[in-house]
């Protein structure tokens, strides 16, 4: 399956049936009896189990049994690219502790924790984190945003988009190791050029202002040349970037990612919901989505990634775009950009 796309045998078929089955937070069948009070805890820098998949779960447990006590913790911890700040790390043991403690060893005055508790990912890498934050659900957590909306119709092709960016913000150790790349860093900076065949959206100048949650994407997209008729045949995607954009507009990191697997000549509106972060976006700094049609520079150098790549030409033809940056601010969201509104 790391070598990507198609999947159209029938031993990869059933591997992509196999993943979706029994790997997903979404697909997996909970007991009768309901789950069992659940300790989650993830990184938002970890490309390898990303934290949207503990969201998933965390918000799957709790909407459909909400009388099962259930806990969701992030921070910049976990597989590369995560700093794994001691700090970090050691607050999440001690909660895991105190719930183990609560739930298996029965101790009822354990001071286990309840609803949604997350730390920033901060740059540079001996910075402390921000936070906690905590909310009682994910919702409360994340429920106010920043909206961007562009009419402005771009086209994405498959091989779009610059492989020493690629490469900067690969989490492959191995790429560092052959001398290809560099290793994994959540900090590690990329150049602002534009890259043909991407789609970019630059934000005003941010206030100041901490993102907390998924960013999502919405927009009308119209694709050629990627797989026919059936899910089955499609070998192409659509790979998302938010970045943190400096103020002198030469240098940008990357504050998350995301992908949408494309069905052959999909045409309409599609929803993309990338990993997540939480990120504060300084005075000055601007935030930026790319939208290409790879994540990773091993069409051009034949290695591996922890992304599977694209083997097929295809283009992909985007307006109507929406975006939305999830914060969970309560005052007006005007005073934050000064020039995007909140909308209720």
């Amino acid at each position: 399956m790391g070598q990507g796309e198609p999947f159209d045998d029938e031993q990869s078929v059933a591997l992509a049936e196999e993943m979706w089955s029994y790997h997903s937070a979404l697909s997996l069948e909970t007991s009768s009896g309901g789950p069992a009070p659940t300790f989650i805890a993830n990184g938002w820098t970890d490309d390898m189990f990303t934290s949207i998949e503990a969201i998933r779960m965390y918000k799957k447990n709790t909407d459909n049994h909400p009388e099962v006590p259930a806990v969701l913790e992030l921070a910049d911890i976990g597989h590369e690219r995560a700093q794994n700040k001691a700090e970090d790390r050691q607050a999440i043991a001690d909660d895991a502790l105190a719930w183990l403690d609560k739930y298996v060893k029965g101790d009822d005055s354990a001071p286990a924790p309840t609803g949604v508790k997350v730390w920033t990912h901060t740059c540079p890498s001996n910075a402390p984190s921000r936070g906690p934050y905590t909310a009682q659900s994910w919702r409360s957590m994340t429920r106010r945003g920043i909206y961007y909306r562009s009419a402005d119709v771009q086209i994405v092709d498959a091989f779009g988009g610059r492989s020493d960016v690629a490469l900067a913000i690969d989490p492959n150790p191995l790429n560092g190791q052959l001398g290809i790349g560099i290793p994994p860093d959540a900090c590690r900076q990329a150049t602002t050029e534009q890259d043909p065949g991407v789609a970019t959206y630059t934000l005003p100048s941010s206030r100041g202002f901490t993102m907390i949650g998924l960013p999502t994407i919405k927009a009308s997209i119209t694709t050629r040349g990627a797989g026919g008729s059936s899910p089955h045949d499609s070998d192409g995607q659509l790979a998302a970037r938010l970045w943190d954009v400096d103020p002198d507009g030469q240098y940008q990191t990357l504050v998350t990612k995301g992908v949408y697997r494309l069905q052959g000549n999909q045409s309409g509106v599609i929803t993309l919901q990338m990993n997540g972060n939480a990120w504060y976006f300084a005075r000055g700094h601007r935030p930026k989505i790319e939208l290409l049609g790879r994540d990773d520079a091993s069409n051009e150098f034949g290695i591996g990634s922890w992304r599977a790549s694209n083997n097929s030409d295809f283009t992909v033809t985007i307006n109507a775009v929406k975006v939305k940056l999830p914060t969970r601010y309560r005052r007006s969201l005007r005073r934050i950009t000064g020039e995007i509104k909140k909308r209720r």
